[in-house]
């Protein structure tokens, strides 16, 4: 956080937060685990909504994106810090998931942006459990 300057970071966990590329639907405990998705996510809709109100530039990134584009990340936040006009990209967040009756590993995702959940969309997609990997930086190591 920058309080000087206004500007808020939140590095958001792929599967607590609703990551549309790496959000894995649990297999069992549905009712539970889809109201802690849904419960996240409003989390993190209040926040931001309350902070912007308050004139913060805010600034949401998935953990994945720490380890595999993290010069993106940084020059985001230069941008955000520097531009009083700055505006956020959409922040898409698995909301649901639903398994497709009969058809095996076929779901359906549900997808709201964070700052507008009247911005819906849904994907017929196979079930995936696609993780991701970190990245070494420039320099050879890892972060």
């Amino acid at each position: 956080m920058f309080a000087k300057a206004r500007v808020a970071i939140f590095i958001d966990g792929c599967f607590w937060h609703g990551c549309p590329e790496h959000y894995v639907r649990p297999r069992t405990r549905n009712e539970f685990w889809s109201s802690k998705l849904r419960e996240n996510v409003e989390r993190d809709r209040r926040q931001t909504l309350q902070l912007e109100a308050l004139g913060w530039r805010v600034c949401r990134f998935w953990e994945h994106q720490v380890f595999e584009s993290m010069l993106e990340l940084v020059e985001t936040v230069r941008s955000a810090l520097r531009d009083e006009q700055w505006a956020p990209y959409h922040s898409w967040r698995v909301i649901q998931v639903d398994a497709l009756p009969g058809e095996g590993d076929m779901e359906r995702r549900w997808m709201e942006d964070l700052r507008s959940p009247e911005v819906r969309h849904s994907v017929e997609a196979k079930r995936s459990t696609k993780k991701w990997k970190r990245a070494l930086n420039q320099s050879g190591s890892t972060l």
